[in-house]
């Protein structure tokens, strides 16, 4: 992390590189935005399905509130390897709703709100002490903030899933849709790191700024960064390319015209 960054950039090898103060920025206005969300809905939306056709809208904020709360246990001096290396994705997050059956909404947000600024409190120590740590992530060993990305961008993610049926627009801050973009375009290339492919794309994304995306596997070290040099191969909406890069909404194809058929494929891969 470096003070006063222009651009945001994530890396296997060295993490993600952001000013300090504008990442938390973007973590505290999207954990309260989320909150004003959930506390804002009435008791027969809960109950109703998200775009997860196996959650409903509790079932999700449930979840995200249980992801808030892992990456809160890991704070200074802690041991990402060991503290997050029993995490699967198929099944630890089903075991999480299962441990949580019954809550109330009320009882969600106020977990929900607990845990996200002990999350905060923990991101801000780590990054004022200069914490280099490594951490398990669901593609390897990597800096520990790559999973403070995670989070934020698995939170978004989840966020849409309870807006979208409800017919809600999702109102988010410049910086967050760029690095939410950012992360997005990095997580399609997963399958390109873990199967050892170089690639090289290049991508726009207009939303509320334009933003221009490199996506690189190099060596076995995957990397994602705002305003490389070269040609966009394609552009589309912020919010349909990230979607559809999490598999959801519009096919990849549709989403982003042009792209290469390497990207809609390990899309796919990622979330198959």
């Amino acid at each position: 992390m470096t003070d006063g960054v222009d651009t945001w950039s994530v890396s296997t090898a060295y993490g993600l590189a952001a000013d300090p103060d504008a990442l938390m920025s973007v973590l505290t206005s999207h954990h309260d935005r989320v909150l004003e969300t959930w506390r804002a809905l009435m008791d027969d939306e809960w109950n109703r399905p998200s775009r997860n056709a196996q959650w409903s809208v509790h079932d999700t904020a449930r979840h995200v509130s249980d992801a808030v709360e892992l990456g809160a246990a890991v704070g200074p001096g802690s041991n990402d390897l060991d503290a997050l290396q029993d995490f699967d994705p198929r099944s630890t997050p089903l075991d999480w709703l299962e441990a949580s059956v019954g809550e109330s909404p009320a009882d969600t947000c106020a977990r929900y709100e607990a845990a996200t600024s002990r999350f905060r409190d923990a991101v801000h120590s780590r990054l004022a002490s200069g914490d280099d740590a490594r951490a398990t992530t669901v593609y390897g060993e990597a800096h520990w903030t790559m999973n403070v990305v995670h989070i934020l961008w698995d939170s978004w993610i989840h966020e849409r899933d309870v807006l979208v049926p409800l017919g809600r627009e999702q109102m988010c801050s410049v910086e967050e849709e760029r690095l939410v973009g950012l992360y997005g375009v990095f997580m399609a290339g997963v399958p390109s790191k873990l199967l050892a492919l170089d690639m090289t794309v290049i991508v726009d994304l207009t939303g509320r700024d334009h933003i221009r995306l490199g996506l690189r596997c190099d060596g076995g070290q995957l990397s994602c960064e705002e305003t490389p040099g070269g040609h966009s191969q394609a552009s589309g909406d912020h919010g349909s390319v990230v979607d559809a890069l999490s598999g959801r909404g519009l096919s990849v194809e549709d989403a982003l015209p042009g792209a290469p058929g390497e990207l809609a494929q390990l899309a796919a891969f990622m979330n198959g």
